[in-house]
């Protein structure tokens, strides 16, 4: 399966594209890389984080619970930035836009930006053509 579709279009004519040509549009969850204006954003947010983290450990010493309830919650927003960092992606649910391949038996699901979020082989029951199917061009064939 191709590694994007319709880039050359602007996202809303691409979308129209991928609505037409998809077999379905399933709700599907994948991890969407992240661009690296959004990860130099996170890279800043940690430091602010750690920042503020080491400045609340040292009036841990002289205050009581409500400050050691305000670490724990900053502790989990570093945690969020860090898991980000690390895969460089993220867990995104959106629709999603079924293509089988019947040369290649198999299924690859777009985002609505025409990137292929994933593949897998194609059942028994996807392999059976419509008249539908039969009758769609995608315009990427010689045909």
């Amino acid at each position: 399966m191709e590694k994007e579709l319709f880039q050359d279009l602007p996202l809303a004519e691409r979308k129209e594209q991928l609505d037409a040509n998809a077999d379905a549009v399933e709700h599907l969850g994948y991890s969407r890389l992240l661009p690296s204006d959004e990860v130099d954003t996170l890279k800043e947010g940690l430091s602010s984080v750690q920042i503020k983290i080491e400045d609340k450990q040292d009036e841990l010493a002289t205050k009581s619970k409500a400050l050691k309830d305000e670490i724990k919650s900053l502790k989990m927003t570093r945690k969020s930035i860090t898991t980000k960092l690390k895969s460089r992606s993220e867990y995104v649910e959106e629709d999603c836009y079924k293509m089988v391949d019947q040369k290649r038996r198999e299924v690859g699901y777009y985002s609505a930006e025409g990137i292929l979020v994933y593949t897998r082989p194609a059942r028994k029951e996807e392999m059976q053509k419509t008249i539908f199917q039969t009758l769609r061009k995608s315009g990427t064939e010689d045909e």
